[in-house]
């Protein structure tokens, strides 16, 4: 299952909003759209990844590890993004993936 919040008319995600319809549709069936909490973990470092997140609103924030527990943002990514996609390779992921502002997203829970 994908988790979304209905965004407002111009607030999509752009990756999903760029799919020709007939693909969308295909898709559509296992987005659920939910509330992207400030400061909510999406993945942890070397977690399995359980879902996709196409974020319609906010900024999700990349942040490295140190090896005392310290996080480093590396990159972030909005609307235009998606965080996760790696989910079907068997690699884990290298990064934190926490909410930096509230928005919405469309996890996607069928990344297995």
């Amino acid at each position: 299952m994908v988790n979304t919040v209905r965004p407002a008319p111009n607030r999509r995600n752009q990756l999903l909003a760029a799919l020709p319809a007939a693909d969308l549709s295909l898709l559509a069936p296992h987005f659920k759209e939910v509330p992207l909490g400030a400061r909510e973990l999406l993945h942890e470092t070397q977690d399995e990844i359980e879902q996709i997140y196409f974020p319609h609103s906010g900024m999700v924030s990349l942040l490295a590890v140190t090896d005392d527990g310290e996080a480093i943002e590396t990159a972030a990514i909005g609307s235009d993004g998606v965080i996760g996609a790696s989910a079907g390779r068997s690699a884990a992921p290298w990064c934190r993936c926490q909410a930096a502002r509230h928005g919405s997203r469309h996890p996607n829970s069928s990344a297995r």
